[in-house]
């Protein structure tokens, strides 16, 4: 089992130590996950017993009356309860919107979308459902002259159901529908769809200015030559929103995929900008070394980012299997994966994971190829700040001898920024 902190458990004063240390030198590099721009979100926690279902003996009764026998009744039970709620939710919202109602909604968000409503809005544009298989199958199975209705309204039930109870999940991974709408809509047209949900977002997060102070506390020390690393997987721009509002100096980093060379964009902060970036031409990662003229944060965006003055040429998105599938392949090239300078600073340091899930195989393998940059000799320990978990995370973060935080972000923000007023 892996150490899972919680309440009085936490060391906030050991993790405050760490990220505002006065030695100069960083002490914990900080990892920042989807969870992150989701934090900031309004949550409210959902009513309990909100529906009315029918008693026992109404249901039996019903149950009677069709003669049915066996373990069909159980399924008779779980039907009439599931109908009972999806009245409920048909009444007070409707559970699936038209992708140009999701489509706009997602652009005027003040957070960046989750990876789920990401999937939804790219599988209502390429039209295609994960369900359509169980309904053809229904299909063959039922006579046609009981089935008096719509293929796409018995997607949508299916759709609600497996929304209600979890069986299911109503859209494919976020990877593989982006693959699948990538192969029918083109590559640019992923792209742009992204970056006009993405380059409207502004608003930081309480996760996000910890770090940005944090930041500032490092590089304004006395005797400071080593530059401040923050790595992410957000294609987000909020980073660099709250490194800005701090006058916080920065050089973004990320892979394009047109020929897997290391690309540098410096904010507006960095003394003499124009002549660093005609010194820091794009070169393959195995041979990247940032050019600069005074200690910043490096801001490496291993998933790529979607600035809003970036061009469908400047893609480095990776969401996709196939982006997933190149990266990895990336990385056993000679030509390398992760930015040499990047490896530098990286090298025996800890990580200080925020909003992260790593149920899924990209995350994972990303995560292990860091790992490994990192050296496999260090002994230093790791900390993921996370809600919630799975007993398969369990697992994995046991094998990686990783601390859990179990607590919201926010919470967490709080309690540390205290501690370093």
């Amino acid at each position: 089992m892996p150490t899972i902190l919680k309440d009085s458990e936490i060391p906030y004063r050991d993790i405050t130590r760490k990220l505002f240390n006065e030695s100069g030198e960083q002490k914990i590099i900080p990892f920042l996950g989807a969870g992150v721009p989701l934090s900031g979100r309004p949550f409210s926690l959902p009513e309990e017993n909100r529906v009315e279902l029918p008693d026992k003996e109404k249901i039996e009764k019903i149950i009677s009356e069709l003669k049915i026998k066996g373990k069909a009744q159980l399924f008779m039970q779980m039907a009439i309860s599931i109908a009972h709620i999806m009245s409920y939710w048909e009444n007070q919202a409707k559970p699936h919107q038209p992708q140009e109602d999701l489509l706009k909604r997602l652009k005027k968000e003040n957070y960046p979308p989750s990876a789920g409503e990401l999937a939804q809005l790219f599988s209502e544009l390429a039209n295609y459902s994960s369900f359509e298989y169980a309904v053809n199958k229904m299909g063959e199975l039922m006579p046609k002259e009981l089935i008096d209705f719509e293929k796409n309204d018995l997607i949508d039930l299916i759709r609600l159901v497996a929304g209600i109870t979890g069986i299911g999940q109503p859209n494919e991974p976020l990877t593989a529908i982006s693959s699948y709408y990538e192969t029918k809509s083109g590559r640019d047209a992923l792209w742009e769809t992204l970056k006009e949900i993405f380059e409207t977002k502004k608003e930081i997060t309480q996760a996000h200015e910890l770090l940005a102070h944090a930041a500032k506390s490092y590089l304004t020390q006395t005797g400071v030559f080593v530059d401040y690393l923050i790595i992410t997987t957000n294609y987000d721009c909020l980073m660099e929103e709250a490194l800005d509002r701090r006058g916080v100096p920065f050089a973004v980093l990320t892979m394009q995929r047109k020929d897997g060379k290391i690309y540098v964009r410096f904010s507006e902060t960095v003394k003499d900008i124009e002549r660093l970036q005609n010194l820091n031409e794009p070169t393959y990662p195995k041979h990247f070394s940032l050019t600069r003229s005074e200690p910043l944060v490096v801001l490496y965006k291993i998933h790529g980012c979607l600035y809003p003055k970036h061009r469908k040429t400047d893609d480095s998105v990776v969401i996709s299997d196939s982006d997933y599938v190149n990266y990895i392949s990336q990385m056993s090239k000679s030509e390398g994966g992760i930015p040499a300078s990047v490896g530098k600073l990286l090298r025996n340091k800890p990580f200080l994971f925020f909003g992260y899930s790593l149920n899924d195989w990209n995350v994972r393998s990303i995560f292990e190829t860091v790992l490994l940059k990192r050296g496999k000799e260090t002994d230093v320990r790791d900390y993921s700040v996370m809600l919630a978990l799975t007993e398969y995370e369990e697992i994995f973060f046991d094998r990686n001898n990783i601390i859990i935080i179990q607590n919201d972000l926010n919470t967490f923000a709080q309690e540390v920024t205290k501690l370093a007023a």
